[in-house]
């Protein structure tokens, strides 16, 4: 063999042998390292007890009861005025100390003489204050979550498991016999989170002027699906300050059921006339495009109604008390809510909710830590290993609720084509 040969095979057997001798360093190395990291896993783990296993069990099965549905809403009669056990009486310390102090009026004057009086499923009643801490996946979560699954605020609501539809800021409602003309009556003092009055005229405010006019005017942000019926729109009518009409051109059996999956039918229209591009005060809408860097009057008019606008009056149990940029977001109770519980103790309970923003893969290692007063929403089933080992240790209950649809899939091959005259199809 060649001198020149002999030293090329020489340098490739060199070569391939530290190349192997590499391979199993770097593999040893690895595997040291995969041992000395990896949990421990030469105890094995405790099945639970079969008392435990059976209170596991007995929490995870729903309690439906259809022939006895809960309802937190209690029937009083308000001709017992003053008389009656419900009359609004009592109310936190804070608020108490303000009426005190002459700055607000006292509390039967701020709910009104027909409050709705509401009793929690453990019937019991309540203490004042406290904070509620929630976790949220952005600041547009917050205000979804504050504004519907906290609030929830319309003429009529559902109850915990869905029927019976109750009153709420409707004290009554009518049907006509064919179902096209639905009559509400609205409580007697209901005000919004400023004091000032509300009436028919909010709700004709928000029909008229925003969901009507917005709507022609090419402005999708406006939702109004709960007025349409057989492809055409209805109408609403004031017919005095107590009482409200909606009228439909074909019988309308489920407008109560749309109405109460339809919060917020209303606008404050002393505060929100004076923003519109239409009907409101020209020169301000100027100011205040220039003031807050806005297109148009249209964007002054939607700025307005943000709810984190915290000028903005609300019928919310809290309200957003003070602009603030980013997380947390508080909001503090409502001195003019118009609920009581059956002694008369105006409602909400909790002084305030405060909200964090976290990323969405976050939020149950943040419950599961303790950051959370509690909470429901973003936490999921997949999680539950983690929430049940940490309960014990960080001091907090956890709850087997099930989500009332039991599935995000739901088939329904029911549903009528949606027809819309001025859509027509092809």
């Amino acid at each position: 063999m060649p001198r020149r040969t002999f030293r090329k095979f020489r340098f490739a057997a060199i070569f391939a042998a530290g190349t192997l001798v590499a391979a199993v360093g770097l593999t040893g190395l690895v595997l040291a390292t995969a041992n000395f990291f990896r949990p421990d896993i030469s105890f094995k783990i405790e099945p639970p007890s079969d008392d435990a296993a059976r209170q596991a069990h007995a929490a995870r099965k729903p309690r439906l009861t259809p022939d006895h549905p809960p309802v937190i809403v209690r029937e009083v009669d308000y001709a017992e005025g003053a008389k009656g056990a419900w009359w609004p009486q009592g109310e936190a310390p804070i608020l108490a100390a303000l009426v005190r102090a002459g700055k607000l009026p006292s509390v039967a004057e701020r709910t009104g003489p027909e409050p709705i009086v509401m009793a929690g499923l453990e019937k019991a009643i309540g203490n004042y204050g406290g904070t509620w801490y929630r976790l949220a996946g952005s600041p547009d979560d917050i205000e979804g979550v504050i504004a519907s699954r906290l609030s929830y605020s319309g003429l009529v609501r559902w109850s915990p498991h869905g029927y019976p539809v109750v009153p709420h800021l409707a004290k009554s409602w009518t049907a006509s016999p064919d179902q096209r003309v639905w009559t509400f009556t609205l409580r007697q003092g209901l005000r919004w989170s400023d004091g000032a009055p509300f009436t028919s005229a909010d709700i004709l405010f928000w029909w008229q002027q925003e969901a009507l006019h917005f709507q022609s005017a090419g402005n999708g942000l406006i939702s109004y699906s709960f007025m349409q019926n057989a492809g055409r729109l209805g109408r609403i009518e004031a017919v005095d300050a107590l009482t409200v009409r909606f009228v439909f051109d074909e019988p309308y059996s489920l407008f109560l059921e749309k109405l109460a999956s339809s919060p917020e039918c209303f606008r404050p229209e002393h505060y929100l006339r004076k923003y519109h591009p239409k009907v409101g005060d020209p020169q301000l809408i100027a100011q205040t495009m220039q003031r807050m860097n806005l297109p148009s009057p249209n964007a002054v008019y939607f700025r307005m109604i943000n709810r984190r606008n915290p000028e903005h009056p609300r019928m919310w149990p809290w309200i957003y008390a003070e602009y603030r940029s980013s997380a947390p977001q508080g909001f503090v109770r409502n001195p003019y809510y118009y609920a009581v519980d059956p002694q008369g103790n105006q409602l909400p309970y909790l002084d305030r909710v405060i909200f964090d923003v976290k990323n969405m893969g976050m939020i149950t290692a943040a419950v599961a830590g303790g950051e959370a007063s509690m909470q429901m929403r973003h936490v999921n089933f997949e999680d539950y290993t983690l929430l049940a080992s940490e309960a014990s240790r960080r001091d907090y209950t956890l709850r087997h609720w099930f989500n009332a649809t039991r599935s995000w899939a739901t088939i329904s091959p029911n549903l009528n084509r949606v027809v819309k005259p001025d859509e027509p199809t092809t």
